[in-house]
């Protein structure tokens, strides 16, 4: 058997691939942007080809996809990706086809959790959370130390738990989403809504993001650092509710916004403990990812050596 699989983390802005040591080491990546408007066979392609980018001197063993979304890992689908826009893609035979390899498929925030559980910041820990917070919002859930997807596969969807009944419409189609809060496009948006003369927002050439956001933040602009306590207030409902539900030891904070750091974290932990129970609020600790944009890759190639091992 080779001695490494390729791991795959496809986002809605970007996909990574590397291969991946059976002790989860991650080489040979290479990055692409995702090119959503291509429909999911423009994406699978692209999938494919960043595999054969990084599949030298042999071929893998097996291929591990992180898909944001839905998926049914059974049949290797994703049923539904409100971020690329997908329903019903046979991820996993199609990418299998393309390169005569074994393929495992999870959600994106599941193969992240694998990898800080085992690797990262959770390791140790038998019940956790990691959150992570980019393009969406999502989140993974250990239970009594292993990975727990719910009957249909679609446990942890934390982005898509309606908090704000007269908020935005999201790309699921629901309104008021914690995800059209708390993600990097809803913090550029309210920054783009409110921002004046006044702040150093104003004069960005480049588009408002949530990396320029916290920038500001850090250097004490008011209006930046109202936006990211408001970040904070409003993910710090959505993750006291999963703290009252769950009692966990521990939340892992990952993705591109958790690139902040301190800045939004502490706001963050004050907000899950004034609003969740006092008993599970003690308990809980809030921790930044430790395998920081490698998680993804990282548990996605422990996928696959589960994959080909037989693990459950």
């Amino acid at each position: 058997m080779p001695d490494y699989v390729v791991g795959v983390d496809l986002g809605g802005t970007k996909l990574v691939a590397g291969q991946v040591a059976p002790d989860g080491k991650v080489t040979r990546e290479h990055y692409a942007p995702t090119d959503v408007a291509a429909g999911p066979g423009g994406v699978l392609a692209q999938v494919a080809a960043a595999i054969r980018r990084v599949s030298e001197p042999q071929p893998p063993a097996a291929i591990g996809l992180g898909v944001p979304g839905l998926v049914d890992v059974n049949t290797g689908a994703c049923l539904f990706s409100p971020n690329l826009f997908w329903r019903d893609v046979p991820v996993a035979q199609i990418v299998s086809e393309s390169l005569s390899l074994p393929v495992f498929i999870d959600n994106d925030v599941n193969v992240a959790t694998l990898g800080e559980h085992r690797l990262g910041a959770g390791r140790g820990y038998r019940n956790l959370i990691m959150v992570t917070i980019g393009t969406g919002i999502g989140a993974g859930l250990v239970v009594e130390g292993r990975l727990y997807r719910g009957p249909g596969g679609s446990a942890g969807e934390l982005g898509h738990v309606p908090v704000d009944p007269a908020g935005q419409v999201c790309n699921c189609g629901n309104r008021g989403c914690l995800e059209t809060t708390c993600s990097g496009p809803a913090m550029a948006r309210r920054a783009a809504q409110l921002v004046t003369p006044s702040s150093m927002l104003w004069r960005r050439h480049q588009p408002l993001d949530a990396r320029a956001v916290f920038e500001a933040a850090r250097c004490g602009d008011q209006l930046a650092l109202e936006l990211v306590r408001e970040t904070a207030a409003w993910l710090g409902m959505g993750l006291a509710g999963v703290v009252n539900l769950l009692n966990p030891e521990l939340i892992i904070v990952g993705g591109g916004v958790a690139a902040a750091g301190g800045l939004l974290l502490e706001p963050l932990r004050e907000n899950i403990k004034r609003r969740a129970l006092p008993h599970p609020a003690a308990m809980v600790e809030v921790a930044v990812a430790a395998l920081g944009a490698r998680a993804g890759v990282a548990g996605a190639g422990l996928l696959a050596w589960d994959g080909v091992q037989g693990a459950p």
